[in-house]
């Protein structure tokens, strides 16, 4: 016998063993559907797994939980003493076996039963579940189970959450719970895909015997804290739920997410305790119902509520959102929402990350809104398109991101004179904001990290950035790329601590300003830095770069570029793949170059505009394996004899042209000559250069591929311009001694040691006005510097007066202008100042005093203003504050009169169903006294009116009165008319009732029934009246009577009659519209709002009820809206179906093929349009055939009821007659 047998408690009976342990019986359970081979001996020990006895047992919880396989029968199982059935069934993905037989009534706990029970599909309605209180989870993924649970017993459930979660088959009505007690439902339906209350299963009746006034889904929800997630990615929802009670509700967040066909109004929540509305609509799609009467005071987050609803756009402004601290991606893609918020009070939000993100039609006014508590602002309005409002008084001082801010905003293009001390990221604020082109130098930058793509592709920005500091920056890759406008100075900024500078000018077309002084030392990516940047040209051959691994596309393209980089350290580099491509400017020596490491160096022969010679001394330095035969235009000019070398870079070394580096002749790889050799260390190219030139022994230096410094003193290294000779890259120091300068040219002085040695450093020009004229070589020749220009200290061409300078055209130096001048346009002189203008000395514009500065003896004056302009800031300051103060008081005072108009108007609302002659003045009175014109105030009341007159019904006690009975036989002549005869004497005779009483509705003479009576007989309908108009009237105040008998409250029942509520002057006697115009709005719409059918039968046998369009089709439309039906009959007929039914089989076999006899298809109406329009509507969508089954569905089921009700009072009769034939025999009876 196994070990679990031997510990296993058990009893006999008949037998074999019986479990009482829940550990026991997992064990047994686990072992059968694990181990086959022990089967026999548990079927010896209990019997088959079917028959095993567990009838003592209570605790059932996760027996079969995790057993995939598991799928026996378990219909024979006594359960009646269980009480926990948590995680039963839980994992258990194949189970799909009936439980239909078993007992639950001490059941407590149905806690995730069928959690993840994939497979499991079967009836569980005949289940008594009156002890449960939990039922959480207990469908959860269960995607098969599709099975009605509309008769369990839910009176003590406390938590339904996730109950159908992932059950993505299930759609079965569920409308007749009981729900008092549940407290939880979050998640109950999320993702259960089907679910929609399947109307159309369930025919929601209610009976004369039942005084339930339920409506469709009208669950009690009062208890409910938590209704989190309830409906999230129930993408087929679409009910009724807007009267359900939520004043205990706290939680709302995810509640319709994704549940994409929602769209009822909700407007009438009471949602003053909930704190968390986040993802709320989120992905709603179909959502577009008013939500302003919500009170959010107590709402803190707001996250993402309308992402994705594209449809809602609903005032808002009168939310009380003085509570939220979280309103990220609120708006986020709410495609169509366009409405004021600027009342919002937002001073304790912190988060507004993506709040209008692709909100594409939002521009309102909220530069009035409290963002001192922001933290961030990254992407608000990131792809919000036409947004473009004052937004520059917000205060942004605590805001940290602002990235994406505004990224795509096309048509944003406001000032934004924000405290920005505290931001860390600007990345893609501004990209794409094509319009944007403000000034922001004032910000303060000092914490900004990030400042990637800032203003990429902001096509018009072109503001001054000089001022900004941007120590703490390490990212600035495309930070202007694609701005074609912006040309601004940078040179100021401290790039110490950017890592990447990719792409960051690339496309900046118009950008050619100063970058020789930002320091590169920590960058390691420049690639597509100045690509296509086509014109810039600035000097930035000191740039640090020895951290720089990637130089690809660098200067692609960029068509002006052609400035020194020899002195680069590229030691680091791993790609410079396409570094010139196209630039067909550059032509400069790169030979001390690092570039065998590096993935692209060939290519950078082949591009660029580089000369012949000068490629051909790369191609020597840098020892690539490929031959030069394959490289276009390589090799060097002649020179001497009189034929100078082609531009100044190149110098003649024995009647060749070599190119010049520094000073230094490159000579490639060569071998050296020399008797003494000294090794300078590791140092690089310009280190090694500038030793050489320092040192008056030095006659050139050997660079090795370590970078190792070899000073040279001796003779010219062998130099072979054929093939290659494997050594060191050598360089020979230049002298003017080796030079001989041009004929009509002036040798000059002697070049110390360490300056670069040149044509332009040996010779000079014979007149000191003179400069050398790189640009005419090989034709060389001296000319005049242009005007605003001198010549540079060398004589190797121009340089422009700086400013506040000026030179006539050849001057041979910039003089400064005397006070009160200022320079030419041209720089060529100067020019006076106009008058009440003044300039200092160097100055380049005219300065103009601004106040508080007044013009003096040529300057500005202060020194009488510093108690006028402190008094004005103290003056302004108090009017700031005064002006801050009124505005939130006016603020104030309108949402306090925008409260108090509407609670007025709802209090007017309810006084016109009594309308008394002073009512009208009374609340235009009170109304004009909060700005409401008298003119608005009728408007509102004729549309109050009109809405009434259309919810009005009539009043049961007016149908069952003398009055109405009276006034039928006085029109008539009949002491008990039909309704078809009333109609001619009510509307076609000489005098038709209600022609000279303006119609509420349309304004036109000629009111319906319904605006004609007493005002004491007409309120909002609570019922729905299904007759026919040609019952006679005693024959419907007999059965108004029968159901006035069995209701509590009758004096408050108003039925919608179509007699009386139809404007029948309008249909009868003008003819203008038919009873059928708008079925949807007749029925659909009224049902759902008054929630209650009373249906009056004429009689049991052959009904005339059933033979008419109509009837029919209201039986049918009720029950597919779930709607509550109550039967009534006139009192004789009553009888006789009771009499019927006493006959037994008999009787009730001629009742049921009575009412059954139901034929849509042959049924009429009295107006052939209406027939017609009903009996389309019906074979255009469900069939005659549906609507028969449903009618006579409902039909047996009152039926059924009626024959209970007659069995229970003969029951309750015969114990009556017992008692009293008990006391009669009693010997104590006198």
């Amino acid at each position: 016998m196994r070990s679990w047998v031997l510990r296993l408690c058990a009893c006999q009976v008949l037998g074999r063993r019986s479990f009482l342990e829940r550990s026991q019986l997992r064990e047994a359970v686990v072992t059968w559907e694990r181990n086959v081979s022990a089967r026999t001996e548990l079927t010896n020990e209990f019997g088959n797994i079917s028959e095993w006895d567990i009838s003592a047992m209570s605790n059932m919880s996760g027996v079969f939980a995790g057993l995939e396989s598991f799928n026996e029968d378990l219909t024979a199982w006594q359960t009646s003493q269980v009480t926990d059935m948590s995680f039963l069934f839980a994992g258990a993905s194949s189970f799909n076996r009936s439980l239909s037989s078993w007992s639950t009534s001490k059941v407590t706990t149905m806690r995730a039963m069928f959690y993840n029970a994939t497979a499991y599909n079967q009836p569980l309605r005949s289940w008594v579940t009156t002890a449960v209180i939990d039922m959480s989870y207990m469908f959860y993924g269960a995607h098969r189970f599709n099975q009605p649970l509309d008769t369990w017993n839910t009176q003590r459930v406390t938590d339904m959450s996730y109950m159908f979660c992932g059950a993505s088959a299930f759609d079965q009505p569920l409308c007749m719970w009981t729900t008092s007690a549940v407290q939880n439902m979050s998640g109950m339906f999320e993702d259960a895909w089907a679910y929609n209350n399947n109307y159309e299963r369930g025919l929601g009746y209610k009976f004369l015997s039942e005084k339930s006034t339920t409506k469709a889904f009208g669950w009690d929800t009062s208890s409910v804290t938590d209704m989190s997630s309830m409906f999230k990615g129930a993408r087929s929802f679409n009910r009724p739920i807007g009267r359900w009670v939520t004043s205990a509700v706290t939680s709302m967040r995810s509640m319709f997410s994704g549940a994409t066909a929602f769209d009822h109004l909700l407007m009438h929540w009471d949602v003053s305790r909930v704190t968390d509305m986040s993802f709320m609509f989120e992905g709603a799609s179909s959502f577009k119902q008013p939500l302003f009467l919500w009170n959010t005071s107590a709402v803190q987050n707001m996250t993402s509520m309308f992402q994705d609803a594209k449809f809602f756009n609903h005032a808002l402004s009168s939310w009380n959102v003085s509570a939220v601290r979280d309103m990220r991606g609120m708006f986020r893609r709410a495609l169509s929402y366009n409405q004021p918020l600027d009342l919002w009070d937002t001073a304790k939000v912190t988060d507004m990350t993506g709040m209008f993100q692709g909100a594409m039609a939002f521009n309102q006014r909220i530069g009035n809104w409290d963002t001192s508590r922001v933290t961030s602002m990254g992407s608000m309005f990131l792809d919000a398109s036409t947004f473009n409002q004052a937004i520059g008084s917000w205060c942004v001082s605590a805001v940290v991101d602002l990235s994406r801010m505004f990224s795509r905003a096309a048509s944003f293009n406001q000032r934004l004179p924000w405290d920005t001390r505290a931001v860390k990221n600007f990345s893609s604020m501004f990209e794409e904001a094509w319009t944007f082109n403000e000034p922001v130098e004032s910000w303060n930058t000092t914490a900004a990290v990030d400042m990637r793509s800032m203003f990429c592709f902001a096509d018009r920005f072109n503001q001054p950035l000089s001022t900004w500091n941007t120590s703490s920056v390490t990212d600035m890759s495309f930070m202007f790329a694609g701005a074609p406008a912006f040309d601004q100075p940078l040179s100021t900024w401290d790039t110490a601590s950017v890592k990447n500078m990719s792409g960051m000018f690339f496309h900046a077309w118009s950008f050619n300003q100063p970058l020789e002084s930002w320091n590169t030392a920590s960058v390691t990516d420049m690639s597509r830095m100045f690509a296509c940047a086509a014109d810039f040209n600035q000097p930035i051959g000191s740039w640090h770069t020895s951290s720089v691994t990637n130089i690809s596309g660098m200067f692609q393209r960029a068509g002006r570029f052609n400035q020194p980089l020899s002195s680069w350290n590229t030691s680091a580099v791993r790609d410079m793949t396409d570094i010139f491509s196209k630039a067909f400017s550059f032509d400069q020596s790169l030979s001390p170059w690092h570039v065998a490491q590096a993935v692209g160096a060939k290519t950078v022969l082949k591009d660029g505009g580089f000369g012949s010679c000068r490629r051909l001394g790369m191609f020597k330095s840098w020892d690539l394996d490929f031959s030069y035969e394959h490289l276009p235009h390589i090799g060097c000019a002649g020179c001497g004899d009189g034929a100078p070398c082609p531009d100044h870079g190149l110098a003649c070394l024995q009647k060749m042209c070599v190119p010049m580096v520094q000073g230094f002749l490159e000579l490639g790889r060569a071998d050296w000559s020399s008797d003494e050799q000294i090794f300078a260390g590791k140092v690089g190219f310009r280190a090694c250069a500038k030793l050489c030139r320092d040192s008056q022994q030095c006659t050139g230096f050997l660079l090795r591929s370590d970078d190792g410094c070899l000073q040279l003193r001796g003779q010219m290294p062998r130099y072979i311009l054929e093939g290659k000779v494997m050594g060191d890259l050598a360089y020979w120091k230049q002298t003017c001694s080796t030079l001989s300068c041009p004929a009509c040219w002036a040798t000059g002085a002697d070049v110390p040691y360490g300056t670069e040695v040149n044509e332009a450093t040996c010779c000079e020009c014979a007149d000191d006005h003179m400069v050398q004229d790189w640009m005419s070589a090989p034709v060389l020749k001296c000319m005049p510097c242009p005007a605003g220009h001198q010549p540079l200290e060398n004589r190797s061409g121009c340089r422009l007066c700086r400013a506040g300078y000026v030179a006539p055209r050849g001057s041979s130096q910039c003089k400064p202008c005397f006070p009160n001048f200022v320079p030419s346009q041209t720089q060529e002189s100067c020019v006076a100042c106009p008058k009440n203008m003044y300039a200092f000395a160097e100055d380049v514009v005219c300065r103009s005093c601004k106040f508080p500065y007044v013009f003096l003896n040529g300057g500005c004056i202060w020194w009488h203003w510093p108690v006028i302009v402190a008094g004005l800031l103290v003056l302004l300051g108090l009017l700031r504050k005064t002006a801050s103060s009124m505005k939130k008081r006016r603020w104030r005072k309108l949402r306090e009169r925008l409260g108090k108009v509407e609670s007025i108007m709802r209090g007017l609302e309810w006084e016109l169903w009594d309308e008394q002659p002073d009512t009208v003045d009374r609340y235009v009175t009170i109304l004009e006294a909060l700005d409401v014109s008298a003119a608005e105030v009728f408007e509102k009341m004729a549309n109050i009116r009109a809405a009434q007159s259309l919810r009005s019904g009539v009043s049961l006690r007016y149908l069952l009165s003398s009055d109405f009975a009276r006034l039928a036989s006085d029109r008539t002549g009949e002491r008990n008319p039909t309704f078809n005869r009333m109609k001619e004497t009510f509307w076609l005779q000489g005098d038709p009732i209600g022609q000279s009483i303006i119609c509420p509705r349309d304004g036109r003479l000629g009111c319906a029934l319904v605006d004609w009576l007493p005002r004491a007989d007409r309120r909002e309908q609570t019922h729905y009246l299904s007759w026919t108009w040609m019952y006679t009237l005693d024959k419907l105040r007999s059965a108004l009577e029968m159901f006035a008998s069995s209701c509590m409250e009758s004096h408050l029942v108003f039925f919608y009659m179509c007699f009386f509520v139809n404007n029948q002057f309008r249909i009868i006697r003008d003819g203008s519209v038919s009873g059928s115009q708008d079925l949807e709005h007749t029925f659909r719409q009224n049902l759902t709002r008054t929630g209650h059918v009373v249906a009056v039968l004429d009689t049991w046998h052959e009904p005339i009820y059933l033979t008419r369009i109509w009837t029919v089709y209201e039986q049918f439309v009720a029950c597919t809206l779930q709607v509550p039906v109550t039967f009534v009959m006139p009192q004789a007929s009553m009888a006789s179906l009771q009499l019927k039914i006493l006959q037994g089989e008999v009787g009730l076999k001629e009742v049921t093929d009575s009412v059954c006899n139901v034929n849509s298809a042959m049924a009429e109406a009295w107006d052939s349009r209406d027939e017609a329009k009903v009996k389309a509507t019906i074979q255009d969508t469900v069939g005659f055939e549906y609507v028969n089954r449903h009618v006579r569905k409902a039909m047996l089921q009152w039926i059924g009821t009626v024959v209970r009700e007659q069995f229970q009072n003969l029951v309750d009769q015969a114990q009556e007659r017992s008692r009293q034939e008990l006391g009669d025999r009693s010997p104590f009876t006198v």
